[in-house]
């Protein structure tokens, strides 16, 4: 009579393997999800920097990040070359909750 089905040692290296091929997945969705937050949050500052670029352009100044935005920032203009009115206009955002978070615009303007 022959025997049918799997013995308790395959069954036992079936579930091992699969154990180790879920926390493989896992972990790597988990770190996608990490580097897609990162990816959205630098794209939130680059967006508030290019905002505050023109805002300086604009008029001379630029305001502070809004209340709710998890950013903060700042910008310059300062002469740069006074025969030609070009001035260096500097923009920076920066994440209160991640400091490696960084975003500074720079460019000349003509005023």
């Amino acid at each position: 009579m022959q025997a049918r089905g799997y013995t308790l040692i395959e069954v036992l290296i079936a579930v091992s393997l699969a154990s180790l091929i879920t926390a493989a997945l896992s972990e790597t969705l988990i770190n996608a999800y990490r580097a897609r937050g990162r990816v959205v949050a630098a794209g939130e500052a680059a967006r508030l920097a290019e905002a505050g670029l023109e805002q300086l352009a604009a008029c001379g100044r630029t305001d502070p990040a809004p209340a709710e935005s998890p950013f903060t920032r700042s910008g310059r203009l300062e002469l740069w070359d006074a025969r030609h009115q070009l001035y260096r206009a500097e923009v920076a955002v920066r994440s209160q909750a991640d400091p490696a978070l960084a975003v500074e615009l720079v460019t000349v303007v003509k005023r």
